[in-house]
């Protein structure tokens, strides 16, 4: 009876043990996502959400993650067209990325915390709008977080927008036509 108890107790200890290492499960896909932040720039201005870039330049991209978040083994972009069709891949892949998950279009880094390595999206896609995701994977393949960004693709210049006022000459009470040009 005395060894049956310790035997039990000893395999519940185990199992304890083992099922306290539970890496990226312990957090659901919202906690997830709200622990990495990703940063796209180009040439030093940061590309916020429909931001203006262009294919002669390389891109910048940074990932950072809140302390306690799982370390991502690989970041995956995907650029898709305005119809959702795929125009370009990319895959960051770290030393502790699983040999499936590094293919011919994967560019390997020490580490995916801090700043990438610069990239050339393709040059010969059309200007238009494009939505660039973002996809982290963690050492055994589960996704960790994604996030989506639109980017206006545009390789010509845009010119500073003007508001112009009809009448010239604007009274207290009278209507005004306000006329966005440019």
């Amino acid at each position: 009876m005395r060894t049956t108890t310790a035997l039990f107790a000893t395999v519940l200890v185990l199992f304890l043990i083992v099922s306290c290492d539970m890496g990226a499960n312990l957090f659901t896909q919202d906690e997830l996502g709200g622990m990495y932040t990703v940063e796209l720039s180009q040439k030093g201005v940061a590309l916020s959400d429909i931001g203006k870039a262009t294919a002669a330049e390389p891109m910048s991209l940074s990932l950072s993650a809140r302390s306690g978040a799982p370390d991502p083994a690989v970041l995956e972009l995907r650029l898709a067209a305005a119809d959702g069709s795929e125009a370009a891949r990319l895959r960051f892949t770290d030393p502790s990325a699983v040999a499936a998950d590094v293919r011919a279009d994967s560019v390997s880094v020490p580490d995916l915390l801090g700043r990438l390595p610069p990239f050339l999206l393709p040059s010969d896609l059309p200007d238009g709008y494009y939505v660039l995701a973002a996809t982290a994977y963690d050492d055994v393949g589960a996704r960790l977080f994604g996030s989506e960004q639109v980017v206006l693709l545009w390789s010509g210049s845009l010119s500073a927008p003007a508001i112009a006022a009809h009448p010239g000459t604007v009274t207290t009470d009278g209507p005004v036509l306000f006329k966005l040009e440019g």
